[in-house]
C-alpha cells in the first residue's frame, strides 16, 4: 500500500465517526417514549410491542453513541421515535374504542330500563 492510499484510508475512517452525537434525535425519541407511556401504551395490547421495540432501539442507540457510531445511533433514534409515536396512536385508539364500547353498553342498559 502506498503512503497516499494509507492516508486516504485514514481520512475515510476518521470521517466515519466524525458526525456529532444526535442529541436532538435522542431527546425526541425519549420524549416520544414518554408520551407513549402517558397514553397508556404499556397496558394497550396493540401498542405494547411497539413501545418495547422503541425502548430497545433507544437503548441500542445510546450504546452506539458510546461506541462513536453516531450515524447508526441516529437511524435507530428515528426508528425509536416512529415506533413510540405508533404506540401512542395505537394506545389512544384502543382506549377510545374501549370507552366507546362502555358507553354503548351503558346506553343499551338505559334503553332497557326505560322500556319497562
Amino acid at each position: 500500500m502506498t503512503r497516499a492510499s494509507v492516508g486516504i484510508a485514514m481520512l475515510l475512517f476518521a470521517g466515519c465517526g466524525g458526525t456529532a452525537p444526535p442529541t436532538r434525535a435522542l431527546t425526541s425519541a425519549s420524549e416520544a417514549i414518554g408520551a407513549a407511556n402517558q397514553a397508556g401504551a404499556t397496558t394497550a395490547r396493540s401498542a405494547e410491542q411497539y413501545l418495547a421495540t422503541a425502548r430497545r432501539e433507544l437503548d441500542d442507540a445510546r450504546a452506539r453513541i458510546d461506541e462513536g457510531d453516531n450515524r447508526g445511533a441516529y437511524r435507530l433514534l428515528v426508528r425509536a421515535k416512529a415506533d413510540a409515536d405508533l404506540a401512542t396512536a395505537l394506545a389512544r385508539r384502543e382506549h377510545l374504542q374501549n370507552e366507546a364500547a362502555e358507553l354503548g353498553q351503558r346506553a343499551e342498559a338505559l334503553r332497557n330500563q326505560t322500556r319497562f
